[in-house]
């Protein structure tokens, strides 16, 4: 029993050796194949570094020996003076060159001046006439609305026959077939509040009105064009400075804003073949 167990003992260490000799052998490949690997890997990398450091040292050595060293000579003090002498005459130049110029352009305004005002026999005769002035006021006797930039010169109707408590409900679409509206109780052009007009900028197509579409092209206007209003033989002139599409709940909210001045609004549905909306634009007096 004891042989046995002893035979038994040597195969176990016999194979106990074999394993460690395998994995020695292993190791072994293992570390020589990196081994190669990482010097055939950074072999380039080495020569690079090299050759850096060799062409680094020479350039270095070359730049020291190549530095050019500045000397100052007679020559390089005369050409430096001669070169401020020549930039001193530059700027003399230049100044006396603006100064003839100045002195022709105002010999020319004197020119234009004496010409322009210079008495002539006509003046004098003139003098000699007895003068009449008269004034003949050529505007129209009705109200009107004119705007330059959309061609846009049309009668305009205050409705003064509104009783105050039925404005609101009130029907001006009959109004509106003639002529644009003035809003009933609005200040007239030239006071102190915000002067409203209003009309159509489009109609039922089976309804002949001519003034169905005369605000059509109010987005166009922009800041800075102008509206004039003919009123009581007098013109008065507006340049628009804000522009609004609301809802028709806020155009009395936003009508309110101004009047602590002399404006006025102009107001149209939006957009064109609807109702749903309202586009106001705001001018203010140009006096």
């Amino acid at each position: 029993m004891s042989l046995q167990i002893q035979e038994l003992e040597k195969v176990v260490s016999k194979k106990k050796k074999s394993i460690w000799s395998e994995v020695k052998d292993f190791l072994m490949i293992f570390v020589l194949i990196f081994g190669f690997g990482w010097l055939f890997i950074n072999a380039q990398l080495f020569i690079i570094l090299f050759d850096n450091l060799f062409h680094t040292q020479v350039s270095a050595s070359d730049m020291v020996l190549a530095a050019p060293t500045k000397q100052v000579t007679i020559s390089n003090v005369v050409s430096q003076e001669k070169k401020e002498e020549w930039d001193d005459f530059s700027q003399l130049k230049k100044k006396l060159l603006e100064e003839q110029l100045n002195k022709k352009l105002k010999g020319l305004r004197q020119q234009r001046t004496d010409m322009l005002y210079k008495p002539t026999y006509s003046f004098y005769l003139k003098g000699k006439l007895t003068s009449y002035h008269i004034k003949f006021n050529t505007l129209p006797p009705d109200a009107r609305v004119i705007i330059p930039k959309l061609g846009v010169n049309v009668h305009m109707v205050n409705l003064t026959n509104i009783p105050i408590e039925k404005i609101e409900k009130a029907d001006y679409d009959d109004y509106l077939y003639s002529w644009v509206v003035k809003y009933p109780y609005t200040p007239d052009p030239g006071q102190t509040w915000n002067v409203f007009i209003f009309w159509h900028s489009s109609y039922y197509w089976w309804k002949h009105n001519p003034y169905g579409t005369i605000f059509a092209k109010l987005p166009a206007l922009r800041h800075g064009d102008i509206i004039m209003v003919s009123w009581n033989w007098k013109i008065y002139k507006y340049r628009i400075f804000k522009k609004f599409v609301l809802w028709p709940r806020q155009v009395q909210h936003t009508y309110k804003k101004y009047t602590k001045g002399q404006y006025l609004s102009l107001m149209t549905c939006y957009p064109i073949w609807t109702d749903r909306q309202r586009m106001v634009v705001v001018a203010e007096r140009v006096k």
